[in-house]
């Protein structure tokens, strides 16, 4: 099948090898050399690394830069801000634009920072002096209503009735009938 793909007659090598050239005079294959090849790919890189210094080679120096005869000082390196500067300066509106938005923003949060540290300082306050003290009267508002239901319909009438004699005289008994 490969050898229709190639349009080449295959060329037996030996005990099965094929090769498929693109001239029948260059279709030899030397495992000889094909291990010279291999081992040369191994064997030449180590003798490059003996050669140019060994494993010293990646190693750094700790030694002061070179600045012209001058004391080096950090402030006479190459930065960033030395290559953003003149984009600095063409795009200056656009900066102050950005500074003139960002300093409200910034005091926004700074006030949201002010009252969530006064939230936060005020709030065991209100939990003690409003949360529990409102959970307790409740608890104990539902322990007496609790009380009063004993599961007896004719309980329950007698409250509806001694409710609605309350509300009878509490409404007629101050209009002087």
């Amino acid at each position: 099948m490969c050898a229709n793909l190639a349009r080449v007659q295959p060329i037996v090598v030996s005990n099965g090898w094929q090769v498929f050239p693109g001239s029948m005079a260059q279709a030899v294959v030397s495992p000889p050399l094909v291990a010279l090849l291999l081992l040369g790919l191994l064997i030449v890189p180590w003798v490059l690394v003996a050669v140019y210094g060994g494993l010293r080679a990646g190693r750094r120096n700790d030694v002061a830069p070179w600045a012209c005869g001058y004391g080096y000082s950090p402030t006479m390196s190459v930065s960033a801000s030395s290559f953003d500067q003149p984009v600095k300066v063409s795009f200056q509106p656009f900066y102050w634009i950005r500074t003139l938005v960002d300093k409200p923003f910034r005091v926004i949060i700074k006030i949201s920072h002010v009252a969530l540290g006064t939230i936060i300082k005020f709030e065991p306050v209100v939990e003690k002096v409003v949360t529990i003290p409102t959970v307790r009267v409740i608890e104990t508002a539902g322990q007496w209503i609790q009380a009063l239901q004993m599961g007896d319909i004719r309980v329950y009438c007698l409250y509806i009735i001694a409710t609605l004699a309350i509300l009878l005289i509490v409404i007629f008994g101050g209009s002087g009938l």
